[in-house]
């Protein structure tokens, strides 16, 4: 299947570059961070970081290479949700299997022509749009949506530790994306299916940082970090959350 991706912040390059890092540190001994796999496709083999092996990168590269029929990333910032579904209707006859639409993210793809009283009316537009989207083309259309964070007040005294401690992960669990997050501005009223993903380091962190905490060191390895998604709206089935496992 083919998946088309429809980017409003990040150019083609950028989102390569994170996938060849990514692949770095899944199937290599050491992994290469962003910064390095830049550096190198910029100025060179000389340019290697000492410890990389470049072995490495030319070999998540020629597997980048691979997927390059499977993955259109569309960059156009300009575009609103009519042009993006005009363009989705011309190109999808020429994909043998349109395996998804995905829009990155909601609230930043300009609404359809029109007066709009507020923002949320506008994102609420531009949802329904991509909805008849789905329904038209037969394929699932995700869209991502920023979401309103969860006050430190509301969640008790900060813990310091690890991942594998108890406290800590039970106060991630609190910070858990909820439906009430998106409203006013992630057209969730439109959606069949809302999912909440829970970063746990990720979250750990930002909430220490936002705290004025001791910064912890992030380490960039082969291993994900626990994730969770959470069913948070569900018109065809059942809510709860499950831990994410990642593959590759």
């Amino acid at each position: 299947e083919t998946f088309v991706v429809f980017s409003y912040e990040l150019p083609p390059e950028s989102i390569m570059i994170r996938l060849i890092s990514i692949l770095t540190r899944i199937r290599g001994a050491v992994g290469w961070s962003y910064r390095d796999v830049q550096r190198c496709l910029q100025g060179g083999d000389e340019r290697v970081r000492p410890g990389l092996k470049i072995a490495e990168l030319h070999r998540a590269v020629a597997e980048l290479k691979g997927w390059e029929k499977r993955l259109i990333v569309i960059y156009q910032p300009d575009w609103n949700v009519v042009d993006v579904v005009r363009h989705c209707h011309e190109i999808a006859p020429k994909i043998p299997h349109l395996g998804a639409v995905i829009v990155d993210y909601l609230q930043l793809v300009g609404p359809p022509p029109g007066k709009y009283e507020n923002f949320a009316l506008e994102v609420a537009h531009t949802a329904r749009q991509l909805k008849r989207m789905a329904v038209r083309l037969n394929c699932p259309v995700v869209a991502a949506a920023q979401i309103r964070g969860v006050s430190i007040a509301n969640t008790g005294e900060i813990p310091f530790g690890t991942l594998e401690d108890k406290r800590v992960l039970e106060f991630i669990a609190k910070r858990r994306p909820q439906l009430h997050h998106l409203a006013d501005a992630g057209g969730e009223q439109e959606a069949d299916l809302v999912l909440g993903i829970l970063n746990c380091q990720a979250d750990y962190f930002a909430v220490r940082e936002e705290a004025g905490l001791e910064q912890l060191v992030r380490k960039e390895t082969g291993n994900a970090a626990p994730f969770e998604v959470g069913v948070i709206k569900n018109r065809h089935g059942a809510l709860g959350t499950s831990p994410l496992v990642l593959e590759a």
